[in-house]
């Protein structure tokens, strides 16, 4: 009885350990943050805010490399990033088949759905009020996790 309790008291610590890690809020990057670790990937980077209504958005970026691009977004507010970040999602899911495969994670203050369809790979990343958007080739997947892991999105 006493090593069931053992065992039982284990396996509690366990997955408040792994819980707690998991509730961990992100720090999301600054636009100049963003910048800087996507000059030195060696990616082109093109400030787009001007194309957005004005208000509407913070800053906006897209950046190219060989032959895909990744646009990063720091929006007004939190909710607008939700919003942002939700109907990309939306979007995304409307490609799903019987040949895809996805990941969604929403814990604390962020969000990150990724979807990988038979010739696509799809990312949309939100940490508080920022957000990374991919669409790009299957082929570019690795790729493109190793810039997202890099960023921290």
């Amino acid at each position: 009885m006493k090593t069931k309790m053992k065992t039982l008291f284990l396996y509690i610590i366990a997955a408040i350990l792994i819980f707690s890690g998991c509730s961990t809020n992100k720090t999301p990057l600054t636009s100049d943050g963003f910048k800087e670790k996507m000059e030195e990937a060696g990616f082109e980077i093109y400030d787009i805010t001007d194309q957005y209504e004005e208000g509407l958005l913070d800053a906006a970026f897209v950046t190219m490399k060989e032959d895909y691009k990744l646009e990063f977004y720091v929006l007004n507010t939190s909710d607008d990033a939700k919003a942002m970040y939700n109907a990309n999602k939306s979007d995304f899911e409307d490609l799903r088949s019987g040949n895809s495969a996805y990941n969604s994670v929403n814990l604390g203050n962020h969000a990150s759905y990724k979807l990988t369809t038979e010739d696509g790979y799809y990312v949309v990343s939100r940490i508080d009020n920022t957000l990374v958007f991919v669409k790009t080739d299957k082929k570019n997947k690795d790729a493109i996790n190793k810039v997202l892991k890099d960023l921290g999105y």
